[in-house]
């Protein structure tokens, strides 16, 4: 197939210098269509309002402070091209592609992003606010020092994302896939995540006013280091290795999750944990500090461990203690049991454990 022919030098120029303009002197929109370009600088701050650009491919192309306003960008290829200091507002990409591009002190606002291909893109101190992604094709995406305020990602499949101190009011991804993604030291007041198949979520040295993930199966979520006044996940089919590793959560909330094998929370202070219509297998607390909020309610547990660490108050109401329960060297402030149901075969395996005055003990449930 034969590459397309490049633009005309008057067509160039329009994009170089300004853009046409009508005897009212009014920018004319127009469109620039089936042409390549290759390795040329734009340095001039130019506007380009209403500008259509379809199945034009950029090469190596570096662009220096433009603002494309109003735009529709179809087919558009963007190979190994640099935006710096560009203003994008209101602009539609319809099926473009980014690989290997670069944006630097950019600001995306308002825009949309339809069936875009984002390979090895790179976002550096970039503003994407009130932005729309549906059915992205993301492979290595890194964002670093970014502004995600109010944007949100649609049925697309985000793999490998890096996304490191960067900020946002609210971050929602709705459907689609997520794999093998790094959040680090980020500060994001509300991340939601709504019917995303996860596979490999880390989050590292953030801080969130809340985090949200509902639906989908979410496999191999860790949070390390960070801190968040509220996070709920909610209605999971599966939540395979769930870790919480020095963390500080004022509410920790899993509800109607029937399938979460081997969650571990270590060294991390928690206001409450609390628990609703779950099934927790193999569950092991590792030296967690938790508040007087802790609430285990239609809860299963099949097999947990408390190891070292002090809990101000833990109640089990409506719950059921199958295979064993282990503590160490563990106080409970106040244990209490409401409807507990505990299998004949469940082990019991106490050692080092102490409780304040008026406290139920585990051996309770066995009427010891």
């Amino acid at each position: 197939m034969a590459s397309p022919p490049a633009p005309t030098p008057e067509q160039l120029g329009w994009l170089s210098v300004e853009p046409p303009r009508d005897d009212q002197d009014l920018p004319v929109a127009w469109t620039l269509a089936d042409v390549r370009i290759n390795e040329v600088k734009w340095a001039q701050p130019i506007l380009h309002d209403h500008l259509t650009l379809e199945r034009v491919q950029f090469t190596a192309a570096q662009w220096d402070r433009p603002v494309f306003r109003d735009c529709l960008l179809r087919e558009v290829s963007f190979a190994r091209t640099t935006f710096s200091h560009a203003r994008f507002e209101g602009v539609v990409f319809q099926d473009c592609s980014f690989e290997g591009s670069t944006f630097e002190a950019c600001v995306l606002d308002n825009c949309r992003f339809e069936s875009c291909n984002l390979r090895f893109t790179t976002m550096l101190r970039t503003q994407t606010l009130r932005c729309v992604f549906t059915s992205l094709d993301v492979t290595v995406l890194d964002l670093r020092e970014c502004d995600l305020s109010d944007s949100k990602f649609v049925t697309s499949k985000l793999h490998g994302p890096r996304v490191t101190r960067t900020t946002a009011s609210t971050l929602e991804l709705e459907g689609g896939e997520l794999r093998g993604a790094d959040l680090t030291a980020c500060e994001l007041n509300t991340l939601r995540i709504t019917n995303v198949a996860v596979e490999g979520l880390r989050v590292i040295d953030c801080a969130l006013e809340a985090g949200e993930l509902y639906g989908g199966r979410i496999a191999e979520f860790s949070m390390s280091g960070t801190t968040a006044k509220r996070l709920i996940v909610s209605g999971c089919s599966e939540l395979p290795g769930l870790r919480l590793l020095d963390c500080r959560i004022d509410e920790l909330r899993l509800e109607a999750c029937l399938n979460i094998p081997s969650p571990l929370i270590a060294d991390s202070v928690l206001g409450g944990l609390i628990t609703d219509n779950v099934v927790l297998y193999d569950a092991a607390f590792e030296r967690v500090e938790a508040g007087d909020h802790s609430l285990l309610n239609d809860t299963t547990l099949t097999g947990a461990l408390f190891n070292a660490g002090r809990w101000a108050r833990l109640q089990l109401t409506g719950a059921s203690l199958k295979d064993y329960v282990a503590v160490n060297n563990t106080h409970f402030q106040l244990l209490a049991f409401e409807q507990v149901q505990i299998d004949d075969a469940a082990q019991l395996r106490l050692a080092g454990d102490t409780y304040g005055d008026g406290s139920m003990t585990w051996g309770d449930l066995r009427g010891a």
